[in-house]
């Protein structure tokens, strides 16, 4: 049992020798649709600062925002396999300012997928005549590691804010996004629209509030990559050469 890994690594290395690894990097956007538990959590903060500072309001409540996707592939033939770290980030915020002080309340929110990813080009297309599109899918499992921060700041000399200490949280959930786009490439250089939906599994904070962290929602993104040249094997020397 122990020789299976490296038999599997053998049998693959004629494979890898074969294929080209390439980076590439997509920035994009996503739509979170499962924002109600920290929505719930916001509001709750308010209602506690109302009694106090009675013109308090909600300014950001969790909006989606951009994220950032890096990638280290193996390129065969019309598959790729490889992995991917995205960087995603939103948040909530409760302000308040008048002539006397300010007041700010907020929630951070940060994640980072780690996931693997099988990409397949299943047809091409030319442009124009000239430009060759291909057209793709993909699928990614991994997982998402979050962070949910909360920070009280205020400057008002005449009247006290209480707040509860809360400590930072995080969580860990999986996930699974597919994904279909569109590719071109000059050269070694490569460009591609991609777009999809991240599907998460995962549980609830341990905060009191039982607050579900959920990056659940739409994906898409515009990148370009870059691939390596393949590597080059030396020629063999006959043994009449070097005599």
């Amino acid at each position: 049992m122990r020789n299976i890994p490296a038999l599997a690594l053998l049998l693959l290395m004629p494979l890898f020798a074969s294929a080209q690894l390439s980076v590439e990097y997509t920035p994009g956007y996503g739509i979170y649709t499962q924002k109600g538990d920290l929505q719930k959590l916001l509001d709750t903060k308010l209602q506690a600062i109302l009694p106090v500072l009675p013109n308090a309001k909600i300014v950001a409540d969790f909006p989606n925002y951009f994220t950032h996707t890096f990638g280290l592939n193996y390129v065969y033939n019309r598959e790729e396999f490889g992995f991917q770290i995205t960087r995603m980030s939103t948040g909530g915020k409760i302000a308040y300012s008048d002539y006397s002080g300010t007041y700010t309340n907020k929630l951070t929110l940060s994640g980072v997928r780690i996931g693997t990813r099988y990409r397949y080009d299943y047809k091409d297309l030319l442009f124009k005549g000239k430009q060759k599109l291909i057209l793709f899918w993909e699928l990614s499992p991994g997982v998402i590691v979050s962070s949910l921060k909360h920070s009280v700041y205020s400057e008002y000399p005449s009247k006290t804010v209480t707040e509860s200490n809360n400590p930072d949280y995080s969580s860990t959930v999986f996930s699974l996004l597919p994904q279909m786009g569109v590719r071109t490439s000059y050269g070694r250089f490569g460009f591609h629209a991609l777009a999809g939906y991240d599907l998460e599994f995962g549980g609830k904070l341990d905060n009191g509030y039982h607050t579900k962290i959920s990056w659940m929602g739409l994906r898409v993104g515009i990148g370009f990559s870059y691939t390596f040249p393949p590597r080059k094997e030396k020629p063999k020397v006959k043994d009449e050469e070097i005599d």
